[in-house]
């Protein structure tokens, strides 16, 4: 079996979790993940009204986009017979 990383996304609405899409590699994952989160906190930053600011993505210690690794199941194929029952 090989490992694969989901990109999950944590909603704010509801607490709600969001598998986005999977990677081949930690690497890969991550970076999507990295940029997921600095798009979210520009558009949090251009919020008009707002006194206060995000932390930057370094600085915060809460993540929306996060990695999971998980073990890729791979099934055995049958072979088909010709009788049917």
């Amino acid at each position: 079996m090989e490992d694969i990383f989901l990109l999950v996304e944590h909603s704010r609405d509801r607490g709600e979790v969001h598998v986005l899409g999977w990677f081949a590699t930690e690497t890969e994952a991550r970076e999507a993940a990295q940029a997921l989160e600095r798009q979210a906190w520009r558009a949090a930053m251009n919020i008009k009204g707002v006194d206060h600011h995000a932390p930057a993505p370094i600085e915060a210690t809460y993540r929306r986009y996060w990695v999971k690794g998980i073990s890729r199941y791979r099934g055995n194929t049958l072979a088909t017979s010709g009788t049917l029952h």
